[in-house]
């Protein structure tokens, strides 16, 4: 059941136990499934740097979060972060810093000064930040080698199991080679965008999902 149920299933598949190493999936390639025509997760690196990567991820949560609108009570952090743009529920904007997209070049030679991070909008201060070594390393561990795989899905309600079923299409995207410029580049081409999930439930349960995503039908650089 579940937004993953399409990824678990393909798992179950493949046989590729459930995890969250930051390993290739098997054959030394990172498998992901795509609903048709919707996003693809990239990778999910926490921030490391900022008042998230200071902070516990409670007291982030307290500081940060907002109470959800669908009543449940839970305190959430969500909402699609774009490069260069206010997003509406947090009113963090997503920046760079160190790296120029006019010549796809970093030009600090220090690399604790190049980073990505959401920022105040009014103090420009560093809510949350991933350094440089973090998303290099969750990067190239996860992408040099990448498998994407669509599927749709139905409603499935004959028993308690299961909410859907799930149908592979046979369309298969699949990359090679990959460097940490093309992810700085194309999240400053807006392609890539930071789309957040952490919660807090009432009954004090906690999900902490950062992801990176972009849409099936957008057109690296």
């Amino acid at each position: 059941k579940g937004t993953q149920g399409g990824g678990f299933t393909l798992e179950a598949l493949l046989g590729i136990p459930r995890n969250s190493l930051k390993t290739p999936d098997k054959y030394g390639f990172e498998i992901k499934t795509f609903k048709k025509n919707g996003r693809i997760s990239l990778f999910t690196p926490t921030a490391d740097i900022g008042e998230e990567g200071r902070l516990s991820f409670r007291e982030f949560m307290t500081k940060y979060g907002r109470v959800s609108a669908d009543l449940s009570g839970k305190i959430v952090f969500n909402g699609i972060h774009r490069y260069g743009k206010k997003n509406k529920q947090t009113g963090l904007v997503l920046g760079i810093k160190g790296y120029r997209a006019d010549t796809d070049e970093f030009v600090e030679s220090d690399t604790s000064k190049i980073f990505i991070g959401l920022f105040s909008e009014i103090s420009e201060k560093l809510i949350s930040g991933w350094s440089f070594e973090k998303l290099l390393n969750s990067w190239n561990k996860k992408h040099t080698s990448a498998c994407y795989v669509e599927y749709e899905s139905r409603e499935f309600s004959r028993n308690n199991k299961h909410d859907k079923e799930y149908y592979f299409t046979g369309r298969i995207i699949i990359g090679s080679g990959t460097s940490i410029s093309n992810y700085f580049r194309n999240v400053e081409k807006k392609f890539i965008y930071y789309d957040p999930g952490h919660s807090i439930k009432k009954s004090g349960e906690a999900k902490v999902r950062p992801q990176w995503r972009m849409s099936v039908t957008s057109k690296l650089a």
